[in-house]
């Protein structure tokens, strides 16, 4: 379909370029545009090759993604209920909000990266196992309980509900 009428502001914005690329929008569309310049045998300019490749859907769902990842992040971190991402293999600490944080006593450095089990969270490593099992087999975990430990050493029943999810290509919880 005809995408210009006129191609006079193309060439004005990149006459005098060899190679350009970028993303313009015409009317409700986006294009990835690509120009360069043919050469014949000579190495002399002979023309201009311009490709227009319609990018609309796949920007849209960039935007749709980083706004679906603005919500959850915000969520995840004023959720008064304590959340921790975990890596399921090593139980390294990948990201907790603040509510985790404030019931543990720790600051976010001394936690991510980290494991639940250097941190002494687990009362016993057994009670981790157990979890994990469950959650192989049912695909979810919901209200498992636990005595967890607080960094001041003090220990607390708690209910943990958890469920696989993927993250950055690794299965998390």
């Amino acid at each position: 379909r005809e995408v210009f009428s006129d191609y006079a502001d193309l060439v004005q914005k990149f006459g005098g370029a060899s190679e350009s690329r970028e993303e313009i929008v015409v009317g409700e569309s986006i294009y990835d545009l690509q120009i360069s310049t043919l050469h014949d045998r000579n190495h002399l300019p002979t023309g201009r090759l311009i490709v227009l490749h319609e990018i609309t859907e796949r920007k849209q769902a960039e935007q749709a993604w980083v706004q679906s990842q603005t919500r959850f992040e915000k969520i995840f971190h004023v959720c008064p209920l304590p959340i921790a991402i975990t890596e399921i293999e090593t139980g390294k600490m990948l990201d907790i909000n603040d509510a985790w944080l404030s019931m543990m006593g720790y600051a976010r450095d001394e936690v991510v990266g980290s494991c639940a089990a250097d941190l002494g969270f687990w009362s016993k490593s057994s009670i981790r196992q157990k979890m994990i099992e469950i959650l192989n087999r049912d695909g979810f975990v919901r209200n498992f309980e636990v005595i967890g430990t607080r960094k001041n050493g003090n220990e607390f029943a708690a209910l943990l509900s958890v469920e696989k999810i993927e993250m950055d290509g690794r299965q998390v919880l």
